[in-house]
């Protein structure tokens, strides 16, 4: 009933103003505890960026007592965070002996946005505080919050501004992420109460042993048995299929009879067969492109055919098509561009001309000139893609298509690829604000690209793309290697140019031959074997 008001609360624009969609999931707690994520868009969220605009809704400073007594109770109550760091370091935030919310914040004279699309909230050094557990907390510990949700609900919500197209895309990646997993060992022992003394006992079997198996808490098993939302959206979306002529998929029953079915509307009748029967019948509708049709018209699943609203806030959405496919990807291609169609021949027809395929029909439009396909296709895949299935996509394009200019395809989209590669490596280091040069961030990508070419088959290097930096991309998720590299690169070439003299001669062939197969890129494996005693002083200078 909370979130229902909640909702009905920023619906209504009582909380944000005026607003253009709602989407939440909810999430249970491992004490089983339920919560929502909400995304909200925001009428006017187009607009540039304002501290004005945000600081309406979002404070991240304790009231003044006096001015808000009621206020500063509720912030105190739900909203500061610890203590944590050197005052509590149980907290279950602390990771690494660090926070891993990054709490305390620094003082902020002004609200403003970062470079990776993070908003830095003002907090003042006003003097104020609370005391948790006997530590003075400040406005560097506050929650970000919207003051009217806090006196409304009583509860811990946490407000935060999303400026950035990626910052929105990982959000939506953690709400849809899905629920819990666990691995369930089960293993039966010659100890166990229902095995009889002389039984054998097969041996342990460890891919058998395991199950990954959704978890569930008790709260959880309850919400779902008595079916209650675990998500919301507004507006609805209307996915669109898309299929080749006669390729549609039809659903039955077991035991149902496969002529009848075949006869029926449901076999015959698709939502893109009827917005070509719709287009035909009715002149109005032919203004719209299939993607575009849902916001005039709604599909009747009962009577298989659209029909015409005054008011339909609907998004259409087409399934997505890889680009392996074939005719079925430059169908999808055409209906984003093509008003009106009333057949699959009038796809392909294009200046009076009916082409074979689909894809003659692209070329026709120009939608392969110049890579202008690639184009199109990564434009749409950077909306809702993440980083590393943009990779992927990039990988399996160069490699299995005509790209004509591969290198001008890469720089165009290349920072994209990277969203969870500057996070990934922020976290890594234990510093937020670590501001990554594009040098380092790009052979990053590069080393990843490798990896990729590689499990497909192919060769980076074959394709003109820059050259990895073997410096800036030897930057790894494992803690202990960056303690290693973290040197500066200059006392760390001296210092190896000292070791490198106090090699033997074998020692030497072995340096140089390793070394230089990294320098040369060429892949190699290599095994060294020695007495420990005799050769600790060698392998620690090698």
């Amino acid at each position: 009933m909370k979130v229902d008001e909640f909702i009905a609360d920023i619906r209504e624009g009582k909380t944000f103003g005026s607003i253009l969609a709602v989407l939440y999931t909810v999430e249970f707690q491992k004490r089983g505890l339920p919560h929502i994520h909400c995304l909200v868009w925001l009428a006017d969220g187009n607009k540039e960026f304002s501290a004005s605009i945000v600081d309406r809704f979002i404070c991240a400073e304790i009231p003044d007592i006096v001015v808000d007594p009621l206020g500063f109770a509720l912030v105190d109550e739900f909203m500061m965070h610890g203590p944590c760091g050197a005052d509590n370091r149980r907290c279950p935030c602390m990771k690494n002996d660090k926070c891993c919310k990054n709490f305390p914040k620094p003082f902020q004279n002004e609200t403003i946005l970062d470079g990776f699309g993070f908003t830095i909230y003002k907090r003042m050094p006003d003097g104020r505080h609370v005391l948790k557990n006997g530590v003075r907390l400040d406005n560097r510990n506050v929650v970000p919050y919207n003051m009217h949700l806090l006196k409304k609900y009583n509860a811990h919500i946490n407000v935060e501004w999303c400026n950035k197209s990626n910052m929105i895309k990982y959000l939506f990646k953690y709400v849809t992420k899905g629920i819990d997993r666990a691995k369930v060992y089960f293993e039966i022992t010659a100890n166990t109460s229902n095995v009889s003394p002389g039984a054998h006992v097969a041996p342990p079997n460890e891919i058998q042993e395991y199950i990954d198996a959704r978890y569930l808490s008790t709260c959880e098993a309850l919400w779902r048995a008595f079916e209650y939302d675990i998500h919301f959206r507004v507006p609805s979306v209307e996915r669109l299929v898309v299929h080749l002529p006669g390729l549609n998929h039809v659903r039955y029953e077991p035991g149902a009879d496969l002529h009848a079915l075949l006869a029926s509307s449901a076999a015959k009748n698709t939502m893109l067969t009827e917005w070509f029967q719709t287009n035909l019948r009715h002149e109005q509708a032919r203004c719209l492109t299939y993607c575009d049709f849902p916001k005039k018209w709604t599909w009747d699943a009962s009577a298989r055919c659209w029909k015409s609203r005054s008011r339909c806030t609907k998004i259409g959405r087409m399934y997505y098509v890889h680009p392996t496919a074939g005719e079925l990807y430059y169908l999808r291609m055409l209906l984003m561009i093509v008003k009106g169609s009333t057949s699959y021949v009038d796809i392909r027809t294009y200046n009076g001309q009916v082409y074979d395929t689909f894809r003659d029909a692209c070329e026709a439009r120009g939608l392969l000139e110049s890579d202008n396909e690639w184009k199109l296709l990564f434009e749409e895949a950077i909306i809702s893609a993440s980083s590393h299935q943009l990779r992927q996509l990039f990988v399996t394009v160069v490699m299995f298509y005509p790209v004509g200019n591969v290198r001008a395809l890469f720089d165009t989209y290349w920072l994209s690829f990277t969203d969870d590669i500057g996070r990934q490596l922020r976290d890594t280091l234990g510093n937020p604000n670590y501001n990554i040069p594009q040098e380092q961030l790009m052979s990053l990508l590069i080393r990843k690209l490798s990896y990729a070419f590689a499990n497909s088959g192919g060769n980076i290097n074959e394709y003109g793309l820059p050259k990895i930096d073997v410096q800036c991309a030897f930057v790894d998720e494992n803690r202990l290697i960056n303690d290693e590299i973290d040197p500066e690169p200059l006392m760390l070439s001296m210092h190896a140019d000292s070791l490198v003299t106090q090699l033997n001669a074998d020692q030497r062939t072995v340096y140089d031959t390793i070394v230089g197969r990294v320098y040369s890129r060429s892949p190699g494996l290599f095994l060294s074997m020695a007495m420990v005693a005799q050769a600790k002083p060698s392998y620690g200078t090698l």
